[in-house]
């Protein structure tokens, strides 16, 4: 027997709704239920095609009954009967699954009008009648072709447009209308209405009914008009004016009526008020001309909807969709929260709408319709819940989607008052007197829009942001403010991994610029560059840590982030890290062991092992010196930590680092400080003598300084000193002497004088031509000379030799001793006696 699962006892009943609720295509639907019984069963008896088709088209919800139309007509009601209930239920997914199909596919767009019904009124029938109005040109056969409604004294008095549709069944999302430009009447009057409204729905009337007897019946007394849209409001424009609606609407009937509410313009010939168009008086006629079309999905035009008119329309769906959430069942404490967001959004509105250059700026526009488009998906889930059926998608989808709703109203309540506040709005109504960069314009929309609007928005805003901070850099830091900031870090955690990816791009090159670093660590960009480093994509990971390896070199910002946790993410990067991510990550480590409070954090996190493994393998130069670098840190004060280095054999490594061609200072002063913690006989048979004599003849001053002061501080037994002479050191020192560092002077003079006892080492200084020379500057008594007991102590040493006090006495060390006598320096009265006596003794032979 062949095993198999059932895909619904596995997973569950609220899981499988769950998945199956995903599914955006009915035809996937009818597929899954021909895959077996059980599912077809479970597909059918949960309605997911009806779910679907309120997805799209949320008036489906308030459809009765269906009737499936053939040779033998038959209308059942669902569930009248347990008998019929199953036929019932089939005949009701089969028609949404088709109906569903319809609304989706593309295949069905297309221009909805079949013909004009009958108007209010017309000037003069038939040549200003609403036939005219569904011509596609101004002109026709070389004349106006335009609708003419009657003149009125009273500017209130409305108008109405009735249209047969194609079909008994069409499904509106938006109706386009343009009004007629009287180019024959002096300035060119533009006629419009001040709102339109429109309904939608079937006739009372039989079919058959001719076109007299259907223009009687237009009228409300003879309509059912099922649906009635919010009034827009109308602009006086000779274009195109789109009007979407909140929601895909379907007429059954096929019957539309436009409502003109409102005229604006008078004519000057009459003084009378036209709506959509102007009398004809005396062969001189104010008109306009209405070009109406309908289509299953709206098409781009030039002119976009005016923040008015969606100001209007949203404010229209505020009211129905607080009616609809009250009388919502279910949920209680998910709809209280909802309808507490919506009674804030008309205030909100209120606000924006009160800004002098709220019509002005397109951040407005865009917000009204997230506004309008949300307010709509409130009304469709109320309706979903006030329906007595049980719900079609199962509760954990109605939780989840109510859930999303009341987020998305939390974000554009957030939205509406940081557009108030940003003054971003005012930027379009400057004075042209005002002397303002373009960019610099353009740079603070973008900052808006960062803050402003759905993920997508805020992903074009930041890539906006990073093009302008690579042609004008000074010109986005001017700009930028905490708020902005505070929206760029928001955007390093957003969902789309593209999105990160430019933040933190845009974040890293903040933090190079060295100008707003205090501000980006003060409204916590840290955690959220740990997180990148540790688990983000390529550049996330790359961008977050070299952000973080400038913001490091302040002591308090490397404190915070060893308190975020960051030193075992970084540490982790210098290990399996790509070649870029490593040294930055060893860079920051680097800083962080500067600050001496958080070494012994670093150490118990393993640091000490990843740099000298770093020292040994580092991919790239830089991380070898950053490793270097991080281990003389470590290794400055702390005698636990040093004898760590040692026994993790950092001696050695080090060692080997300073075999590279040009030794650099931070690998010499690491071994330096390991001096009291490893044996002096272990580095010698490391072989640090060969390494240090590298150092002097190739090595940087303050490698060579740092190298000289490993010297002093193994030259302590007569081996190591003869050793360290038998290597040519004692030359390479004396050198140093002429230094310009003082420190420099100071510790190759305390190295030398160490070396003295050995009478090799004595006799390699003196053949040095400038070392008594240098040694007699250095007996100099000025304060900031440090090294001159050091000078003493080898001029002292080289005493014995008549030639080295000859010349002593030649370059002036007779004057300096004996300055330094009056200050008790050791060694300089037993100095300047033997030179005195040199001197004497020369006189008396000269005599």
């Amino acid at each position: 027997m062949v095993n198999y699962w059932d895909f619904l006892k596995w997973l569950g009943t609220d899981a499988s709704t769950s998945v199956i609720t995903l599914l955006d295509d009915p035809a996937d639907l009818v597929r899954l239920s021909a895959v077996s019984w059980s599912l077809r069963r479970f597909v059918i008896v949960n309605k997911f095609c009806k779910s679907l088709c309120s997805r799209f088209c949320p008036d489906t919800l308030n459809f009765p009954l269906v009737t499936e139309v053939s040779n033998t007509s038959k209308i059942a009601e669902v569930g009248s009967s347990s008998a019929l209930e199953w036929e019932s239920l089939e005949r009701e997914h089969r028609a949404y699954a088709l109906l569903c199909h319809l609304i989706v596919s593309l295949e069905g767009k297309r221009d909805c009008i079949h013909r004009a019904v009958c108007a209010s009124s017309t000037d003069n029938y038939p040549d200003e009648s609403i036939e005219n109005t569904l011509e596609s040109s101004d002109l026709v056969d070389q004349r106006p072709s335009y609708w003419s409604s009657g003149g009125q004294y009273d500017p209130g008095v409305s108008e109405s447009l009735t249209y047969r549709l194609t079909a008994n069944l069409c499904v509106v999302r938006e109706i386009k209308i343009q009004p007629f430009k009287a180019f024959f009447q002096p300035d060119h009057p533009i006629y419009s209405a001040k709102f339109v409204q429109f309904r939608m729905d079937h006739s009372r009337s039989r079919q058959g009914t001719d076109d007299y007897e259907e223009q009687q019946l237009a009228s409300d007394d003879y309509h059912k008009w099922t649906y009635v849209s919010p009034e827009f409001p109308m602009e006086q424009e000779n274009v195109l004016q789109s009007f979407k609606l909140p929601h895909p609407v379907i007429c059954v009937g096929g019957m539309l009526q436009i409502e003109l509410m409102g005229r604006v313009q008078k004519q000057a010939v009459d003084g009378l008020y036209y709506i959509w168009f102007a009398p004809l008086v005396l062969n001189v006629e104010d008109r306009r001309r209405c070009l109406l079309s309908m289509a299953e999905e709206s098409e781009p035009t030039q002119e976009a909807d005016s923040a008015g008119q969606l100001l209007s329309q949203a404010r229209q769906l505020v009211p129905a969709a607080l009616d609809k959430a009250r009388a919502a069942t279910g949920f209680p404490g998910r709809w209280k929260s909802i309808i507490s967001k919506l009674e804030r959004v008309s205030p909100c509105l209120s606000d924006l709408s009160s800004h002098p250059c709220f019509a002005k700026n397109e951040l407005c526009k865009e917000l009204l319709q997230s506004v309008t488009k949300t307010v709509a998906e409130a009304i469709g889930l109320a309706g979903r819940c006030c329906s007595a059926e049980p719900l079609c998608s199962g509760k954990l989808r109605m939780q989840s989607d109510l859930d999303a709703l009341s987020g998305e109203l939390d974000l554009l309540l957030n939205d509406c008052e940081l557009l108030v506040k940003t003054g971003v709005l005012g930027d379009a109504a400057m004075s042209p007197t005002v002397t303002k960069s373009p960019t610099q314009d353009g740079v603070r929309e973008l900052l808006a829009r960062l803050q402003i609007g759905h993920a997508e928005a805020k992903h074009r805003a930041v890539d906006g942001l990073l093009e302008a901070m690579r042609e004008d850099e000074k010109s986005v830091l001017a700009a930028l403010g905490r708020s902005n900031i505070c929206a760029l870090i928001r955007l390093l955690s957003a969902n789309s991994m593209k999105t990160r990816e430019t933040a933190a791009t845009v974040i890293c090159l903040l933090a190079e610029s060295w100008s707003c670093e205090k501000l980006l660590v003060s409204e916590g960009v840290l955690p959220p560059l740990i997180r990148l480093a540790e688990s983000g994509s390529l550049v996330c990971r790359e961008k977050a840590v070299v952000s973080l390896q400038r913001l490091s070199m302040a002591a308090d910002t490397a404190r915070s982030i060893v308190g975020h946790g960051g030193v075992p993410v970084l540490i982790e990067i210098c290990q399996i890290g790509d070649s870029i991510c490593q040294a930055a990550a060893a860079g920051t480590l680097r800083n962080l062991s500067a600050v001496p409070d958080v070494r012994q954090t670093l150490a118990e996190e393993g640091i000490i092992r990843v740099m000298i493994d770093l020292l040994n393998c580092g991919m790239v130069l830089g991380s070898k010196e950053y490793a270097t670098e991080c281990l003389q840190n470590l290794t400055a004060i702390n005698d636990d930590l040093r004898r760590s280095v040692v026994s993790e054999g950092g001696p050695l490594s080090l060692l080997a680092y300073m075999d590279g061609p040009l030794p650099q200072e931070p690998a010499v002063c690491a071994l330096r400080n390991l001096i009291g913690s490893v044996a002096v006989d272990d580095l010698m048979s490391l072989g640090v003598l060969p390494r240090l004599v590298h150092v002097f003849k190739d090595g940087s001053l303050g490698a060579r300084q740092a190298a000289a002061g490993i010297i002093c501080r193994i030259s302590s037994s007569s081996e190591t000193k003869k050793a360290i002479g038998e290597l040519g050191c004692v030359p390479l020192l004396a050198r140093m002497l002429d230094a310009k560092a003082n420190t420099a002077r100071e510790v190759a003079a305390q190295a030398i004088a160490g070396l003295m006892s050995h009478p090799q080492n004595k006799r390699e200084l003196k053949k040095e031509e400038k070392s008594v020379a240098n040694l007699v500057r250095l007996l100099d008594p000025s304060p900031q000379n440090t090294a001159k007991k050091y000078a003493v102590a080898c001029l002292l040493s080289l005493s014995s030799s008549k030639r080295c006090k000859k010349q002593m006495i030649s370059y002036g060390a007779v004057g300096f001793l004996k300055k330094l006598c009056e200050s008790d320096m050791a060694g300089a009265k037993k100095l300047l006696e033997r030179l005195e006596k040199r001197k004497l003794r020369g006189l008396f032979i000269r005599k």
